[in-house]
């Protein structure tokens, strides 16, 4: 598992498809597999699995000499975010109140965070290889 200190983390996929068939194969998998919009860029979207650190999603169907290119790009989700910034206050004023030592819990936590979204990407990574018949395009 590759380890994503930046919280970020992204991926070029290779499909046959044309980017029109691209669109509906993506419509098709909302509600099933991946929830989300459409938007002028591309599509933002997150998977439906039951992992609280699941990443955010952007796809971006670029047409390709050999079919599309799918970009994509993970990052945590907001509420994740939210959720951290919101905890780590509440932790930094337990330490001023109880003691300094409870800080010890801060770098723990957002490590387990990094470590959850690490491990996050590659399913989502998988999912979108599968429904797109796709191949990751590697530099």
């Amino acid at each position: 598992m590759k380890l994503f200190l930046t919280l970020h983390a992204t991926a070029e996929l290779l499909t046959e498809q044309t980017a029109e068939e691209c669109a509906e194969t993506m419509k098709l998998a909302l509600g099933t597999k991946f929830q989300g919009k459409e938007d002028a860029q591309g599509w933002e979207l997150s998977h439906i699995d039951r992992n609280f650190f699941r990443p955010a999603v952007h796809l971006e169907c670029v047409p390709d000499a050999d079919g599309t290119i799918l970009s994509v790009k993970f990052q945590p989700d907001r509420m994740l975010l939210i959720f951290m910034c919101i905890w780590s206050l509440i932790v930094i004023a337990v330490s001023a109140w109880k003691g300094w030592l409870t800080l010890i819990m801060l770098p723990v936590f957002w490590a387990v965070m990094i470590v959850g979204f690490s491990a996050g990407v590659q399913p989502v990574k998988d999912a979108l290889m599968e429904l797109f018949s796709a191949n990751e395009v590697l530099d």
